[in-house]
């Protein structure tokens, strides 16, 4: 059984998203806790220190254009690692590129969603997915 909160990480290197993100989430009342981080590596940094902590993410929202290292090369990481391979990658990008999304779901993305720049709608796709994932999202 799935906890009845969950921790996000959300790897987002522009500030502007990752506050409008973080908005939406903070409206979910089955999240816990929200970790923002801003490159690959930081990324990586998080996620070993947090699999002895109590923010070990149950979901992962993530941007595939970042420094240092990509999106991509994350994804290909989490998902080749066995203390990682079981959380779901939500890829939420600016490119509506089809290799891009084509890529990320080869390498194991649950979703690829594109930044929209209505509000409301980026709120809709991250409510439908929290939805299909923990069956319980109620704003």
């Amino acid at each position: 059984m799935k906890p009845s909160k969950h921790n996000i990480l959300l790897i987002e290197d522009n500030e502007d998203h990752a506050v409008l993100i973080q908005g939406i989430l903070s409206k979910f009342s089955e999240v816990n806790c929200i970790c923002v981080v801003r490159d690959g590596e930081e990324a990586i940094k998080t996620m070993n220190a947090s699999i002895t902590d109590n923010c070990f993410p149950d979901i992962i929202l993530l941007d595939i254009k970042l420094p240092k290292i990509t999106g991509l090369e994350l994804l290909k990481i989490f998902k080749s690692d066995n203390k990682t391979r079981h959380i779901p990658i939500v890829v939420v990008s600016t490119s509506g590129m089809e290799r891009d999304r084509k890529a990320a779901l080869s390498l194991g993305a649950y979703r690829y969603i594109v930044k929209p720049c209505n509000f409301n709608l980026l709120y809709d796709r991250l409510q439908g997915i929290f939805a299909e994932l923990f069956r319980e999202v109620t704003p």
